[in-house]
């Protein structure tokens, strides 16, 4: 479903997983995303799908292992 975000002077029309609007004095340090997507849908052909059967097979020990480099690498946040 699309969406419009609209802030003054600033039009939106579309986001993506982990995207950000900023605007004015921000601060996002070591910015990083991590994440997993299955999809099991295949093609669709002309708005018709018949006996459709859809199957994950997802063996991964771990999905995604989450880290947090700003407990490595610190860094001071100031805004004036």
């Amino acid at each position: 479903m699309p969406v419009s975000v609209v802030f003054n002077a600033i039009n939106v029309l579309s986001m993506s997983v982990n995207s950000i609007i900023a605007s004015g004095q921000n601060s996002q340090p070591n910015w990083e995303t991590q994440g997993k997507l299955n999809s099991g849908n295949g093609v669709y052909m002309n708005s018709i799908v018949v006996g459709s059967i859809n199957v994950i097979n997802d063996q991964d020990l771990m999905d995604s292992p989450f880290t947090q480099p700003e407990v490595i690498n610190p860094q001071p946040v100031t805004q004036l």
